[in-house]
């Protein structure tokens, strides 16, 4: 009787990787289109329903028997633990999580500035600056200043957490 060799995981290369990123974007376009749409008054509302039912699909696509969302199983790959198990969906759920924190300390600058300003009139004025006034809060320099210094520290601190996350699990 012969005795299979464990299965010895390996990583997925990094284009690979970013074209099952692409193909899962593709995938969840309509649902971001139908959570855009029926919470349309407001944008962080829609975003972070969007956010909350990708984070679940994703921990449940990682920890099902396929074990890979749409896009990576068209780029054939698949989560695994070391050992190549399965994963368990408390596991996918709390990378997921932790990976949307790192994502959302990046873009603390972005989050400031949804909160603090209209974006519609920042972008009617980046458009056509002589005929659109400027948007409140943008006359004085250093609340430009201040949404630099927050995006630049976020974004270092972003890359520090994004190095530990992606060392907590096997793709």
């Amino acid at each position: 009787m012969t005795i299979a060799a464990p299965h010895t995981p390996m990583y997925a290369g990094f284009w690979r990787r970013v074209s099952a990123c692409i193909l899962d974007m593709i995938f969840y376009l309509p649902l971001y289109g139908c959570t855009y749409f029926l919470f349309s008054p407001n944008r962080i509302l829609s975003d972070g329903i969007f956010m909350l039912i990708a984070l679940i699909t994703y921990a449940w696509f990682f920890s099902s028997p396929k074990q890979a969302t749409p896009g990576m199983r068209i780029m054939k790959f698949h989560v695994c633990d070391t050992e190549g198990n399965r994963i368990s969906f408390a596991r996918a759920l709390f990378w997921g999580v932790t990976g949307t924190i790192g994502w959302m300390i990046a873009l603390a600058g972005i989050l400031y500035m949804m909160s603090n300003y209209d974006f519609d009139a920042i972008q009617a004025y980046l458009e056509n600056p002589d005929v659109n006034p400027v948007p409140a809060g943008w006359e004085d320099p250093e609340n430009i200043q201040k949404y630099l210094r927050i995006s630049f520290i976020s974004l270092g601190v972003f890359f520090v957490f994004n190095v530990i996350w992606s060392l907590s699990i096997g793709l």
